[in-house]
């Protein structure tokens, strides 16, 4: 088999082991919490017990324990493949009359940055483009009502659509990103970039990171997200530039809610959305002018594509 189409397959391996590891963890928690259930319960006719379990299984804290899990299994499997990835001194792939590039000599440190410009940078970068997703999901939800009932009964089970979020959920929302970037970001695009030009590569990884979000409203807007965390990627070659994005994106989403966007009057929400694009490109900018002079060379792959 041509060597580029094997990578090309290769890429959708990063994707098929979340899937598989969803399951796997999902049904290792549903066995664990059987057995405490059995253990804890003290009623005495079935209808309790069937009560009993139905309330276990429908509150938080089995959904909150399983994203835990699967994130912090996810980010180590992750984190020891990207290891190996960065190892393997291959080319990306070569466009005819352009030099050869060599995506494994990522710099995935934040030595030499400017730290306060990159932060705020993914800082701005992440609330801009949280205010975004809500646009759109507002968009989606009109046209498809249905679709935001699911992902609001879905995020409450997993115990982030409410204020008395679990320690479980704190400690996935840091892990979650970290493995995501590693397995999408930092695998799916590198198999994909030695099988085909930056853009075939990045929109390949974002739709990949909106299928394994599963819910359809979740999906879109993942995929649309993908495709910057993507471009960042590839102008950066540093995992950790998107990870600061991520988690930025992730917790605004709580900071947020404390503000009624949904309040706001059409004409507002719609200059609200422009300055949010507005301020998203700033702090792209920004992110992007915080990078190390002798690491700006890994850009170029993008430049050129």
């Amino acid at each position: 088999m041509n060597q580029r189409v094997k990578n090309f397959f290769i890429s959708f391996l990063p994707m098929l082991f979340c899937f598989a590891l969803q399951l796997v963890v999902s049904f290792f928690m549903i066995e664990l919490f059987v057995v405490f259930i059995l253990g804890s319960f003290t009623g005495s006719s079935f209808s309790e017990l069937m009560e009993y379990i139905l309330g276990a299984f429908t509150g938080q804290g089995l959904n909150s324990a399983t994203l835990c899990i699967y994130g912090a299994a996810s980010l180590l499997i992750t984190a020891y493949w990207f290891k190996r990835f960065l190892k393997q001194k291959k080319s990306d792939f070569h466009e005819p009359g352009k030099p050869y590039e060599v995506l494994t000599e990522a710099g995935n440190t934040l030595k030499g940055y400017s730290l306060p410009r990159l932060i705020f940078g993914a800082v701005i970068t992440g609330i801009s483009l949280q205010i975004v997703a809500n646009f759109l999901m507002a968009v989606i939800a009109i046209a498809f009502p249905d679709s935001l009932t699911l992902y609001e009964t879905v995020s409450k089970a997993a115990g982030m659509g409410d204020n008395n979020i679990s320690v479980f959920t704190l400690i996935y929302l840091f892990l979650g990103p970290i493995a995501e970037e590693i397995t999408f970001r930092g695998l799916t695009f590198g198999y994909a970039r030695r099988a085909l030009p930056f853009i075939g590569a990045n929109v390949v990884q974002a739709v990949f990171f909106g299928l394994i979000h599963v819910i359809p409203i979740q999906g879109v807007l993942a995929a649309v997200m993908g495709l910057v965390f993507g471009y960042l990627y590839g102008r950066t070659r540093n995992i950790w530039v998107t990870v600061l994005v991520h988690l930025a994106f992730n917790f605004s989403s709580f900071a947020l809610e404390l503000i009624p966007l949904g309040e706001v009057p059409a004409t507002g929400f719609f200059i609200i959305l422009l300055l949010s694009m507005f301020f998203a490109y700033v702090g792209v900018k920004l992110i992007l002018s915080s990078v190390p002079v002798f690491s700006k060379g890994a850009s170029a792959d993008l430049k050129r594509s």
